[in-house]
């Protein structure tokens, strides 16, 4: 089965604080924020970040070396897909059409946000668009495990959302 994910970003210029360079790690530090279910099967994910050097996000011509598209940094938003089994235990979806045969991720390039003067650390939220939020009508809980990664590729601290019921 392939998957469209189309996605949108917004990462809020106004949520930008005046923070301290050293009150914050260079490290992205990531937390959940929301989840707005639609009735299409499409939700909106939200999570806040903290970076203390300013460094996150791409560049659309970010797409060669260590940004190209075979590497685990062409896309810096991963969020793995987790279905409630009927035994009450959480897995990960796995694909088994050869084409795709992985397990289930949204994968996102979120846009660089260029910080002016000496002191580059941000805080803020990604808003992304999820579209096909589960392979089957029989997965009535989800959840996510998310992280992103910086452009010196630190991988901030790796989250989990609360579980979501999908009628």
């Amino acid at each position: 089965m392939i998957y469209r994910i189309s996605f949108l970003v917004l990462l809020i210029a106004g949520a930008i604080s005046c923070i301290k360079k050293s009150d914050l790690p260079i490290v992205p530090k990531i937390t959940y924020k929301s989840f707005e279910n639609f009735q299409d099967d499409s939700a909106y994910f939200t999570l806040k970040f903290d970076d203390g050097d300013g460094d996150l996000g791409l560049n659309p011509e970010d797409t060669s070396g260590t940004y190209s598209s075979s590497s685990p940094y062409y896309y810096n938003l991963y969020l793995k897909y987790l279905y409630k089994k009927t035994d009450g235990t959480w897995s990960a979806f796995f694909n088994p059409n050869p084409m795709v045969n992985d397990t289930q991720y949204y994968k996102f390039r979120v846009p660089l946000i260029e910080i002016e003067g000496k002191d580059k650390s941000m805080s803020g939220e990604i808003r992304v668009k999820l579209t096909e939020l589960r392979p089957t009508i029989n997965h009535k809980y989800i959840k996510y495990v998310f992280y992103v990664y910086d452009r010196a590729l630190h991988q901030s601290n790796i989250e989990t959302s609360p579980e979501f019921y999908i009628p």
